[in-house]
């Protein structure tokens, strides 16, 4: 006779104020998350409102259903009223990261069972998938993406995740065919409405795999395998820009001269891509990678807007998305005004410098407060965090910043002629 299926659950938090804390989840309650002093599960972070969302927990299933937040719930990068989740979704909400975890053995020996048939089909797809854009009904099932570590998916050994965020999650990997190391970047299946979404995608994305500069992330490969669009890019031995302002947060300031160098192979970077018509969107640290060896900046995702926009994806930038970013939106990123264009590039490129070079984005506090001074107060000076910053490159800096469009440079070759004429002046020389 068979027993009564079991289910153990819990939300770990894996980012945010609260990082570490986990909440043990149990059926037949509604939990309430929130900041509030009455709810289950009290969170520190004020950007996440007093009653954020509430899970509902039965047995075998967990749903999250959003409270009224100002800014939303996310899971895996998607705004969401009501979800029934599943174990390894990711939650956002406010500054805070929750992974919701469940174990129901009642599905461990059909589990067991279907690893077994997803081994095999993906040995058969492996040579295919890079040009195949159907795939059979057995590999429509994807798997779980936290259990890929230690697995080899398609030709790629997977052997630890590097990052996640609202478009999927990022591993060190090995290209067993070339060798290579390579950053294997595999998209959550809730950013496509459906297969002809899918090949869309991998069409718009493949079209890039030509584009090199030595200030762009490489893209070698993209494919699908198993329900699942994944690519291959460059593999950048260092660390982000983001993790550097966290450490320059902490230990002090960088030096202007560090700062410049990246203000100009950035604003390289940009031309390159502006001048084929492709504009980036997501100018922020964690999307610029630093090479240890020579501390080259390396600007990642190039490809992912103009895809997203080829297949008719919502912009992963709209507001109550990406709370985490917010800091280095444009003004018009976070109005909805007008339609964007390369100035809006160029401002995350100034908020992005100018944190590195005080260890903080040009406006804090919560995502309400943030936006409003995006869109009317002006940046204090950098200066006043860093005094040996010169005020011919402070100034490129705040013009970067300026509200309006039109009082920006026009374009990233007119921000390199200026970064040009500082460095001459000042006697510093790029990368």
């Amino acid at each position: 006779m068979l027993g009564t299926a079991r289910m153990t659950a819990q939300l770990a938090i894996t980012a945010g104020p609260d990082a570490g804390r986990v909440c043990e989840l149990q059926a037949g309650r509604e939990f309430a998350v929130g900041r509030g002093s009455r709810c289950d599960l009290r969170l520190e972070d004020p950007s996440v409102s007093r009653v954020h969302c509430r899970l509902e927990v039965a047995a075998g299933r967990a749903t999250l259903i959003d409270a009224g937040s100002k800014w939303g719930t996310q899971v895996n990068g998607r705004s969401v009223e009501r979800y029934q989740l599943q174990s390894g979704d990711r939650i956002q909400i406010g500054d805070t990261e929750l992974e919701y975890q469940a174990d129901d053995d009642a599905r461990a020996t059909a589990v067991s069972r279907a690893a077994v048939r997803i081994v095999s089909d993906v040995e058969v797809a492996a040579a295919a998938v890079f040009a195949a854009p159907t795939l059979p009904p057995s590999l429509s099932a994807p798997p779980d993406l936290n259990a890929l570590v230690g697995s080899t998916f398609v030709r790629y050994r997977v052997e630890s995740v590097l990052a996640r965020s609202a478009t999927g999650t990022v591993y060190r990997a090995v290209d067993l065919k070339m060798p290579r190391i390579i950053a294997l970047k595999i998209y959550w299946p809730a950013m496509f409405a459906d297969e002809a979404a899918k090949a869309r995608f991998l069409r718009a994305i493949r079209s890039m795999v030509d584009l090199s500069h030595p200030h762009l992330v490489k893209l070698h490969a993209a494919g699908r395998s198993r329900g699942l669009c994944f690519t291959a890019s460059e593999f950048v031995e260092g660390e982000s820009t983001g993790d550097l302002i966290r450490r320059i947060g902490v230990a002090g300031m960088l030096d202007w001269q560090t700062a410049w160098k990246m203000a100009v192979g950035l604003a390289e970077a940009l031309e390159f891509l502006h001048a084929r018509s492709i504009l980036h969107r997501s100018v922020l640290p964690n999307n610029i990678l630093i090479r240890a060896g020579d501390k080259a900046v390396k600007l990642g995702d190039s490809m992912l807007a103009k895809a997203l926009d080829d297949i008719g994806a919502p912009n992963i930038t709209q507001r109550g998305e990406i709370v985490g970013d917010l800091y280095y939106l444009a003004p018009e990123q976070v109005s909805g005004g007008p339609q964007l264009d390369q100035r809006s590039d160029l401002y995350g490129l100034g908020a992005t410098i100018y944190a590195v070079l005080t260890g903080r984005p040009p406006f804090l506090g919560g995502p309400t407060d943030v936006v409003g001074q995006i869109l009317s107060a002006p940046p204090e000076p950098p200066s006043k965090y860093h005094l040996a910053i010169p005020p011919a490159f402070e100034g490129i800096v705040l013009r970067l910043l300026a509200k309006r469009p039109d009082d920006r440079y026009a374009n990233a070759a007119q921000l390199l002629k200026d970064l040009h004429r500082v460095g001459m002046y000042l006697g510093v020389e790029p990368m």
